[in-house]
């Protein structure tokens, strides 16, 4: 049975319409009056009416939402965790510093500046060390003395004789011994075997690291090369 008013389903014992108010069409005109002149104002049956039923989907999605919201809080604790742990058994990556530019865009810079800072010095100390073990010692310089005369040159070094007592000839194998040396002279050096086309002899000298090279040896023999001009 409904409400002929508003169509609310009614009860077998309901005199009241529990939707509208409005009292059933068997309901006593006696009541209705007196509880007018009780109240002075329209009875409003709607204060003593039963609530509606409620609507059980509601509840559902409210349910539903709690128990997503309980899930996502459960996975967020579970990673934050996770993270805590790989940092104490130090398995972590190295962290990268980030700089947030004025165009809002994020570049990644590397964490380890203090490092790349260093190297630069760490590369000029190595050149250094090694254009220090590479530089080759400075002959001596000498004058040529007054008495030193020239002789034929052997290739492109100058010979001169020191003294008299020394023949160009002999002054020239000199030369070319000393041209026949296989590494570059650094040092105080000896020239064996020299033969002396005059005397027939060969002679040991004793040559300086200078420039020109002076050679000494034999019969007082004294000997000048230098790189021709």
């Amino acid at each position: 049975m409904v409400c002929s008013n508003c169509g609310y389903a009614l009860g077998p014992d309901d005199q009241f319409c529990g939707g509208c108010g409005a009292y059933l069409s068997d309901a006593p005109q006696e009541e209705t009056a007196r509880a007018d002149d009780d109240w002075g104002i329209p009875f409003t049956p709607e204060r003593d009416a039963a609530p509606p039923p409620r609507d059980t989907r509601t509840l559902g999605v409210i349910a539903g939402v709690l128990v997503g919201v309980l899930a996502l809080a459960a996975v967020i604790w579970f990673l934050g965790n996770g993270s805590d742990d790989d940092v104490a058994d130090g398995t972590s990556t190295t962290p990268v510093v980030t700089d947030t530019s004025t165009d809002g865009q994020t570049q990644p810079e590397p964490a380890e500046t203090a490092d790349a800072e260093t190297e630069p010095a760490t590369e000029t100390e190595s050149a250094a060390e090694t254009e220090t073990e590479t530089e080759e010692p400075t002959p001596a310089e000498v004058e040529l003395p007054s008495s030193a005369a020239q002789c034929n040159n052997v290739g492109s070094l100058a010979v001169y004789r020191g003294n008299d007592q020394t023949s160009c000839q002999f002054a020239e194998n000199v030369a070319r011994a000393y041209a026949a040396l296989e590494e570059p002279v650094t040092e105080a050096f000896s020239l064996n075997g020299v033969s002396s086309p005059v005397t027939g002899q060969s002679y040991d000298l004793a040559c300086d690291f200078s420039t020109p090279v002076r050679c000494t040896g034999g019969n007082n023999a004294v000997i000048y090369i230098s790189p021709s001009t």
